[in-house]
């Protein structure tokens, strides 16, 4: 996976307009765009932690889904005031990476 800086455009407020309506129908007004919003800040923060965007990273980086995804509960564990359902963690990640697979963020 290697970042390609000069396609997309990131928007938190297109992020949550894009993520919402492919939520579970039951989780889509479950949280607020805030919420959403965390779960995009954490995802870069796992970004930044495994060096996915040091320049010197010439070299196609595999995301693990599931690392990531147990990185998000981690740290949402560790925030006293973040107020996720296990359950729900998964498809607000997915949402997000699906929003960055539509931007192009990444190529394979």
């Amino acid at each position: 996976m290697s970042q390609n800086n000069d396609c997309f455009s990131f928007d938190d407020d297109q992020a949550v307009e894009f993520i919402r309506p492919r939520l579970p129908q039951e989780i889509q007004d479950k949280y607020s765009d805030n919420e959403i919003i965390y779960i995009g800040d954490i995802v870069y923060d796992f970004y930044e932690k495994k060096g996915f965007f040091e320049d010197n990273n010439n070299d196609d980086v595999d995301l693990d889904v599931d690392e990531l995804i147990d990185f998000v509960r981690q740290c949402l564990r560790k925030d006293k005031d973040a107020q996720y359902a296990e359950e729900d963690i998964e498809y607000l990640v997915r949402g997000e990476l699906d929003y960055e697979e539509h931007l192009g963020m990444w190529e394979a």
